[in-house]
């Protein structure tokens, strides 16, 4: 249930705020009350109720100064004021501020009823939204506070449960019922068109099994967990799981767990004492990873490894600076991926003039927005050196491959956000070549200091 916390300077109005309704009835359980607003705060902060329904006018402290007092430690928790007509420009102020709702005095029991349904029926896409932009804009590290905070601080998450993390990225309503996720329940925590991720309680692996067995459903599951210190990793692999067939090529359910084997591969990679030993690694890069059973979740790790070869070996310079790519959203599947990799070992036969070289790269990439180029495609067609390349496309263009076509893509999204209203921000992101709105947002906001969301909101967009 919601938590509720009624402060008031008159103990008969408290007393009737607790008696008027069966705050149970509408999912609310009132935790405390005060008459006293210096004492109320130290409460709040203490139980961190989901709700405080506070007189505006109080001596000491008045209402809108606690308002900012626990907004400060808490932005989490809801303001309702209390008002007579007298005071309304104080309550003008609460709103502008971000108070939800105020009532009138003497209270209107329907008007209390419905501010309680609309916090209660937005209260999962609130928190949706919030666990969305701490994805999307945070460094995903093993205790994230501020991801964990809002799993421990949201009223319909259970405790002390079994967790595990549920990704469907092909999610289909005709074939789940969702009652038989788990016999203890569950919570979803996010949906995106065919994309849903569930919180679920003691998960029933076996249907889920039937679901990917019988109706061909990609699955991606964390592992089990009991409290929330690293759930942010928890909902990152599981996510990433969720698009094994990026190395399969079909749907499959696929469990996070640790594979031994994957530090083997890395050894073998980092072990390589000189050039032609690591390109005789990379050749096998494909065939190691399908042997030895490499997740989609741990592919940016043998990334890693290999860039990192490749600066030591000289392939690339010294002071070359790989991006932090996501593997399965930068690449079209496993064999695009390995054959990068060793596109770099391939020797420059170019004659052509550099220049227009870069030149017709730039108008490949902008005449197709949706397609997702790598460097290793133009440096096939043009007969470059994949090294070469990505040098001269920088010195040409002052930022790498990369940096180009994001920027590229972001310039064209943000165009379509202001100029084609029919569009969804979802149907924008799979325009300019982004099958998973959350790696568009997350590259959106790294390019333009806000989310899509945030400036659709500023251009005056319908979202």
């Amino acid at each position: 249930m919601l938590k509720v916390f009624l402060l008031d300077d008159e103990k008969l109005i408290i007393d009737e705020l607790k008696q008027i309704i069966n705050w149970g009835k509408y999912g609310f359980q009132v935790i405390g009350w005060e008459t006293n607003s210096r004492k109320a705060f130290v409460q709040i902060a203490k139980l961190k109720p989901h709700l405080v329904i506070s007189d505006i006018n109080m001596p000491n402290v008045n209402g809108l100064s606690l308002f900012e007092r626990v907004r400060e430690i808490n932005p989490l928790i809801n303001f309702c004021f209390l008002s007579a007509y007298d005071y309304f420009e104080y309550v003008q102020e609460a709103l502008k501020l971000g108070a939800i709702n105020y009532l009138k005095k003497p209270i209107d029991v329907d008007e209390l009823i419905l501010m309680l349904k609309r916090i209660s029926d937005n209260f999962d896409e609130e928190f949706s939204e919030k666990l969305y932009e701490a994805a999307i804009s945070r460094q995903y590290i093993e205790a994230d506070p501020y991801f964990q905070s809002l799993f421990e601080n949201n009223a319909f998450i259970k405790a002390n449960q079994l967790y595990r993390i549920v990704t469907f990225s092909d999610f289909n309503s005709d074939y789940i019922d969702e009652s038989k996720l788990s016999s203890k329940g569950f919570y979803l925590l996010y949906k995106e068109k065919r994309l849903h991720i569930y919180l679920v309680y003691e998960c029933d692996l076996a249907y889920l099994s039937i679901l990917n067995t019988k109706y061909n459903m990609a699955i991606g599951i964390s592992e089990e967990f009991s409290d929330f210190f690293k759930v942010s990793n928890y909902f990152r692999f599981s996510r990433i799981a969720a698009y094994q067939s990026f190395i399969t090529g079909k749907n499959e359910i696929t469990i996070v767990s640790k594979n031994p084997k994957l530090e083997v591969l890395l050894s073998e990679i980092n072990e390589a004492s000189n050039i032609y030993e690591l390109q005789m690694v990379i050749s096998r890069l494909k065939e190691r990873i399908v042997s030895y059973d490499i997740k989609c979740y741990d592919l940016q790790a043998v990334y890693r490894i290999v860039m990192f070869n490749f600066v030591k070996f000289g392939i690339l310079p010294f002071d070359y600076k790989f991006e932090e790519i996501s593997v399965i959203n930068n690449y079209f599947d496993l064999d695009s991926f390995v054959k990068e990799m060793n596109s770099f070992f391939v020797e420059n036969t170019n004659q052509t003039d550099d220049v227009s070289v870069i030149d017709s790269i730039k108008k490949e990439v902008e005449n197709n927005i949706s397609e997702h180029y790598s460097l290793s495609y133009f440096a096939d067609n043009y007969h470059y050196n994949l090294s070469y390349l990505s040098q001269l496309f920088k010195k040409e263009t002052g930022c790498s491959f990369t940096e180009y076509v994001t920027n590229v893509k972001m310039n064209v999204a943000k165009s379509l956000i202001i100029n084609n209203g029919e569009l969804s921000l979802s149907q924008i992101s799979e325009q300019v070549g982004y099958k998973d709105y959350y790696h568009f947002s997350k590259m959106f906001k790294k390019i333009n200091d806000e989310s899509p969301s945030d400036y659709a909101k500023r251009n005056h967009m319908k979202i």
